[in-house]
């Protein structure tokens, strides 16, 4: 029985420090899915779909069907990657839009008007989103008010453990004391805050 079962639009934040377990945990959420897109800035998930590295590229995939799409940017601009929001919220629905290292795109006082209405209004055009991110106190409030789970791993920067405590309560500060790969999750569901154990290596 899996201790979490996603839908397609659902909204998902996932934080940690780097090598803490976000990226295993990201793909084990991912492996639930059947029609995804993911802003794969660091190549860390190249067997998750066919890959593409332009918006034209990124069309022709749509255009010939494929619901499994990597894009591993050349362009790593905000600018592209808005563009790319635009056509996932304009033209699409039944996906999830996944970004790995959010905080790269949006900053706590600003955010790209596209990734904005995904995150906000998407959920009620079949469109979900999961933002992964190292560092959660640079990613604008808007993800995670959004967010029904909030996954975090080990967290060591006071900024980081403060701006969870905002959403979490109290409990984020254990995250300075837990191990690799153990983590904290947070449902709206059942509005409980609950510890886990690592997950298997996917």
């Amino acid at each position: 029985m899996k201790m979490i079962k996603i839908k397609t639009n659902q909204r998902i934040f996932i934080t940690g420090k780097t090598q803490s377990g976000k990226t295993n945990f990201a793909k084990y959420l991912i492996r639930q899915l059947k029609n995804y897109i993911i802003y794969d800035i660091k190549r860390e998930y190249s067997s998750f779909g066919i890959v593409v590295h332009t918006k034209k590229e990124f069309l022709i995939s749509l255009k010939r069907g494929y619901s499994q799409i990597v894009i591993q940017p050349n362009d790593l601009s905000k600018e592209n990657f808005n563009e790319i929001c635009q056509i996932i919220f304009q033209k699409l629905t039944n996906i999830m839009l996944i970004v790995d290292e959010v905080h790269k795109f949006c900053t706590k006082s600003s955010i790209p008007y596209y990734l904005n209405a995904i995150v906000t209004v998407g959920a009620s055009l079949g469109i979900g989103f999961m933002g992964i991110s190292q560092r959660c106190a640079n990613v604008h409030n808007d993800i995670l008010a959004s967010s029904e789970y909030i996954i975090s791993f080990y967290q060591f920067l006071d900024n980081d453990i403060n701006k969870l405590k905002e959403f979490l309560g109290t409990e984020a500060e254990k995250l300075k004391d837990i191990e690799y790969y153990y983590f904290l999750m947070f449902s709206i569901f059942d509005k409980k805050i609950k510890f886990y154990k690592p997950i298997k290596k996917i």
